[in-house]
């Protein structure tokens, strides 16, 4: 029989643990964390103290995902091998069943009203500010019975929801809140000072704002996209011959959305011309003819193109067209996808590796571009405001991605 190994705290996990033991029964505690500096650790050994040492206790711990359910369980797992405290595991539940009758059970925002029914002596839930509020006011039930605990351990994101209104009753000292701010502690051995300097000029505002300062995004700094006035050409340069001319389409997905096409150079990338395409004020065979004429002026060598629902079908008609003459490649819009093309634009601002035009358009699309918290598992989206469209920023983005991973220079 092994020993359970042991974990020398920090002192910001030593004061979770602290409150956690002075307040054993009907608190919300709430730990707003950095990134990387042992959230989980903390988590999971509360979890361990809390079942070892109150026989017959449950303990459930929620994540967003089944993914970071089943990580954390292969942590715990991985912990307590060959410690001899565990009676019973059960890989595929995610459960394990000590030997003084406690049980740990790991659950995913992901199942939804599944949660219902389920009866805690703790409710710990990790990265809660990824969770929706509903699952939340499901969850809170499970509590009433033992008069449970419930422990909220995230990096924090909007200045709203549950983890934003539990943080703030704990910081008025409401009765039974209690609030944890890890970014006040010298966390500098996880990450020098150094780094973090170097994260700030890479890292899209938010994310590091996020992730990496441990602040909450109000409402005023949700925008997605800094420095881009900065990028602005009113006379973008003459590219050479020499040059690779790449483009990213947009393609209107119902009448009250629009085509759109950016001309970009590739290696330098600026953006040298915007074609913008009314949906309700063009046929499909228009809009092809005019997109194609509009590449062949431009000299384009390759274009990549949305391929989601109708962009299929005008992916299809463009081949007929030009395909011929230019490469065309398409892009599958995802959530994960569109994040990692948007997040790729906003750095190109914030590093200023691209150009753009004073386009009245694209400036308005850019200026009221948002992050937002949606579905059960808190997944976060790019959007344009209500009212507003996304049309031209998508074009750029997609045409800034050809751009990037592509050869600079024709070869003639």
């Amino acid at each position: 029989m092994r020993e359970i190994e042991s974990i020398d705290l920090t002192p910001w996990q030593k004061e979770v643990f602290k409150i956690f033991i002075e307040h054993p029964s009907d608190s919300v505690i709430t730990v707003k964390a950095k990134r990387q500096v042992g959230k989980s650790i903390c988590l999971q050994q509360i979890a361990l103290y809390h079942t070892l040492n109150r026989p017959k206790s449950s303990c459930m711990i929620v994540s967003p995902t089944i993914n970071q359910s089943r990580r954390l369980f292969k942590e715990l797992t991985d912990l307590l091998y060959g410690s001899g405290v565990i009676a019973k595991q059960n890989n595929t539940l995610l459960e394990l069943t000590f030997c003084n009758g406690s049980s740990i059970f790991m659950k995913s925002a992901e199942q939804g009203d599944n949660l219902r029914g389920f009866n805690c002596t703790l409710l710990i839930l990790d990265e809660a500010a990824f969770i929706n509020d509903d699952i939340f006011t499901l969850l809170q039930p499970s509590t009433d019975v033992n008069h449970a605990d419930i422990i909220l351990f995230s990096t924090p994101m909007f200045e709203n929801g549950f983890f934003y209104e539990c943080y703030m009753k704990g910081l008025s000292h409401v009765k039974s809140y209690h609030s944890i701010d890890w970014g006040k502690f010298d966390t500098s051995r996880f990450l020098s000072k150094e780094r973090l300097e170097q994260y700030r000029k890479e890292v899209p505002k938010q994310r590091f704002q996020t992730e990496y300062l441990g602040e909450f995004i109000s409402s005023n700094d949700a925008g997605v996209f800094q420095n881009y006035l900065s990028c602005i050409l009113d006379k973008p340069p003459v590219p050479s011959d020499k040059h690779l001319i790449k483009a990213g389409i947009d393609w209107a997905a119902d009448g009250q959305d629009r085509t759109v096409c950016t001309i970009m150079t590739a290696g330098s990338c600026h953006v040298l011309d915007i074609l913008i395409l009314d949906g309700q004020d063009h046929t499909s065979t228009d809009t092809i003819k005019q997109i194609g004429d509009f590449l062949l002026h431009w000299q384009v060598d390759e274009v990549m193109v949305e391929k989601n629902s109708i962009g299929a079908v005008y992916k299809d008609m463009l081949v007929k067209e030009i395909g011929d003459i230019v490469s065309i490649r398409t892009f599958n819009t995802s959530n994960n996808s569109k994040r990692d093309i948007i997040e790729s634009l906003a750095q190109g601002f914030l590093k200023k590796t691209l150009t753009i035009p004073n386009n009245d358009v694209l400036l308005s699309e850019l200026a009221t571009y948002k992050v937002e918290k949606t579905g059960k598992n808190g997944n976060i989206t790019y959007n344009a405001q209500r009212g507003f469209h996304d049309d031209t920023i998508m074009s750029l983005a997609i045409a800034y991605k050809l751009c990037k991973e592509n050869n600079t220079i024709r070869i003639l």
